[in-house]
């Protein structure tokens, strides 16, 4: 996956006109003319003897590339099939985060509070989707509990386990011996709840309106400011493009993560969070191509449809550059500077 901001075109990129064929040439203009004429690139930024893909990646990054990024790395990608416009973002980076420090600050105000502000994140920052403690736990009951919460299937596989080490027959292994041995060496829910708060499991139930009030009330400066953040983020989602569907659309089942949000097990002093999310990056390996974060498919033919490209790469970047705010917020908040 490409480290950082660029344009695909494969038939078109880096072969100058005078070698490119003749149908690259038609497919080129074609979409130059699309763009300009939905104002998505600028005449001004053409150079001589410019090949189609170097002008419209160079007027595309000017519009496009945020210029605050730091933490988070992005590659955008323009396919033309069958006169339709693919425009993809796709994630290559993961920024990590600990909310420890912000968690005993929130939980010490609401018990809801800290849950819920992960809540609003991972919801209004689409395109740096966080691995947060709520994911996490979605994650564990797909690959581990076969989508059942009481995870009967672990018991099962403990108590063969358990038989074969000690050379009996598995229904000579008592219920008592199963669980304590699923729980030391499975990812049982009673494991999971000694890992990760049981309310940090779950959807915040506290609107973000509501955390707002409560920050200002308690005097927490930096939270007051995210729940500012967030808040601009929303009214941002709301006039995004709706994406739609391309021809990479049943590519892979696994999504990109921008950020991984840890918390430390209260009792065993574990990151299961970090743990479950490089179980989830060996499993994006195994399985090849993930989503893009962002795709949508646009009519070469319609000026209206290519028109959108433009609000959709201005919102992205806006979205983008917010986002990696937020984080430098919350980077700096700890406990004494709340």
């Amino acid at each position: 996956m490409p480290p950082a901001a660029g344009l695909s075109l494969p038939s078109l990129a880096g072969i100058p006109p005078l070698y490119a064929v003749h149908t690259d040439v038609r497919e080129g203009a074609r979409l130059t003319l699309g763009l300009l004429g939905a104002e998505v690139v600028d005449a001004d930024d053409y150079a001589e003897n410019d090949d189609p893909a170097s002008f419209i990646e160079r007027s595309i990054s000017r519009l496009w590339t945020p210029e605050t990024l730091t933490s988070f790395h992005y590659s955008y990608t323009f396919d033309t099939v069958d006169d339709q416009l693919y425009f993809l973002i796709e994630l290559g980076g993961t920024h990590y985060l600990d909310f420890a420090s912000v968690k005993t600050v929130c939980d010490s105000v609401h018990r809801q509070l800290g849950p819920s502000l992960l809540t609003q994140l991972y919801r209004y920052t689409p395109l740096t989707p966080a691995f947060t403690p709520e994911v996490c736990r979605e994650f564990i009951t797909m690959m581990y509990w076969e989508g059942f919460d009481d995870a009967e299937c672990l018991l099962e596989q403990a108590r063969y386990e358990l038989a074969q080490n000690q050379n009996v027959e598995p229904d000579s292994v008592s219920a008592e011996e199963v669980a304590s041995y699923a729980d030391s060496y499975y990812f049982t829910p009673k494991r999971v709840d000694k890992l990760i708060d049981k309310r940090y499991q779950q959807p915040g139930t506290l609107s973000l309106e509501t955390c707002s009030k409560l920050c200002h009330r308690h005097g927490l400066r930096k939270l007051s400011h995210v729940c500012e953040q967030l808040e601009r983020l929303e009214r941002l989602s709301e006039t995004f493009p709706r994406a739609t569907g391309s021809l990479y659309e049943d590519s892979s089942d696994y999504g990109t993560f921008g950020a991984v949000i840890g918390i430390q097990g209260e009792r065993e002093g574990e990151d299961l969070v970090s743990e479950m999310f490089g179980e989830v990056e060996q499993q994006q390996m195994q399985y090849g191509d993930l989503e893009p974060v962002y795709k949508q498919a646009l009519s070469l033919n319609d000026p209206d449809s290519l028109s959108t490209l433009r609000t959709a790469l201005g919102n992205a970047k806006e979205s983008l550059e917010l986002t990696q705010q937020l984080y430098n917020t919350l980077e700096e908040t700890t406990c004494l500077s709340l």
